[in-house]
């Protein structure tokens, strides 16, 4: 079971690693998508729109990281 304190420590610690524990969860998320399956022509419907989906949001947080603009000077 897990308990408060636990949580609490949880919560805490990605408060304080805020980069760090958004990296990990990009890295998470972006094998996830690569790992799923190609979709067929007896995939449902579901599963070609989710496929879809997730590799779109999947290559527009890549190219965000990448194509980073600039900051803009004062």
């Amino acid at each position: 079971m897990i308990s408060t304190l636990n949580v609490n420590t949880i919560v805490s610690w990605i408060l304080a690693h805020q980069v760090l524990a958004t990296t990990i969860t990009w890295v998470v998320f972006s094998a996830a998508v690569d790992s799923l399956a190609t979709p067929t022509a007896a995939s449902s419907g579901f599963y070609m729109w989710f496929y879809k989906f997730t590799n779109m949001v999947a290559m527009n947080l890549s190219k965000l990281t990448v194509q980073a603009p600039a900051p803009i000077a004062p």
